[in-house]
Order: C-alpha cells, then structure tokens, then sequence
C-alpha cells in the first residue's frame, strides 16, 4: 500500500472556461479554475508475477489499484448556478465560491524490475501510463517518486480531465 502527495498535478485543458457545466444555464460571470493542482491519493499493489510468467526472470507483474483526489481551485466564482440568490429568479449578480476538484480511480499493470534490490524502478503500461521508483528504507517501509499520464478518451460531461500527476510517496509493503 502506498500513501502518495502530489508535487505536480496538471489538467491539459481548462474545464471548458466554466466551473460548473450546464447546458441550460449560460455561463454568465465567473472565474476559469488554474490548470494546476494539488493531490493526495492512495494505491494497492496486487503481485500477480514474480518473473513476468517466465518471460524476465526478477521483473514483477502487478495489478495496481490507484485513488487520486485532485484540487484545482478552492475560492473560483462559480457561474449562474453558484449564484445566490439564482439569477434565475432575479437575483442579483452573487457567485459563490466553489471548489474545483476531481476524483479519479484507476486500475492499471505495473511492472517492476530488479526484485530483491533496495531500488526498484518500474512503469505503467496502458490508459494510465507512468514510471517510478521505489527505494526500500528498511524491511517493508518504502518511499518512491512516480509521474502518469492519464488518458480519459474524450470529454466527459464536457470537460477534458486528461492530465499529468508526479509526486512522491511512503508505501508499507505486506
């Protein structure tokens, strides 16, 4: 298991110049969320191979179960959905602010090389696509720098969440 914080999340668009999508609602004042952020995350390390089924003898083939919550912004104007009273039943100009954040959960193989060494740098190969290193301290406790590249495939609701993390992590193996 490893406990991760993020140095460097990035979002590769803006959420479409809005905070809050609506098709209903025109956007109306607001403030666009930075692209960069901040993150905690959490992920589980399922070893499915010690020697990548015979192919590549001290390479480990994981299953990794990965939980990132990113925050892009705390104190944004939201648009005519965060007014209050809603403009909608002529309330004056009185955006609230919001937060600007994502949740996102991935599952992915990883690849480690160099069972049995203090260092141990791996990658990720696929939707989700990254590398690393884990450097083992002492007996299980681990720390470790890792970068991804998360690729979603399209506009979710209108918003590109495409985006970059890196940072560092402590992990306790078991």
């Amino acid at each position: 298991m490893a406990l991760s914080y993020g140095i460097f999340p990035h979002s590769s668009q803006h959420r479409n110049g809005m905070t809050f999508q609506s098709t209903v609602v025109s956007a109306g004042a607001q403030e666009q969320p930075d692209k960069n952020a901040w993150y905690v995350g959490a992920g589980f390390d399922f070893n499915l191979t010690k020697d990548a089924w015979g192919l590549a003898p001290k390479t480990n083939v994981f299953a990794e179960l990965m939980f990132e919550y990113k925050q892009f912004g705390s104190h944004v104007q939201g648009n005519a959905l965060a007014n209050v009273p809603t403009q909608l039943v002529g309330g004056a100009l009185n955006p609230q602010n919001i937060i600007v954040s994502q949740l996102s959960i991935s599952a992915a193989p990883k690849i480690k090389f160099m069972e049995g060494s203090r260092l141990r740098p791996w990658v990720i190969p696929g939707v989700v696509f990254g590398g690393g290193v884990d450097y083992r301290i002492w007996k299980d406790f681990y720390v470790g720098l890792d970068a991804r590249y998360h690729v979603t495939g399209g506009k979710k609701d209108g918003v590109n969440v495409d985006g970059l993390t890196a940072g560092g992590y402590v992990g306790i193996g078991f």
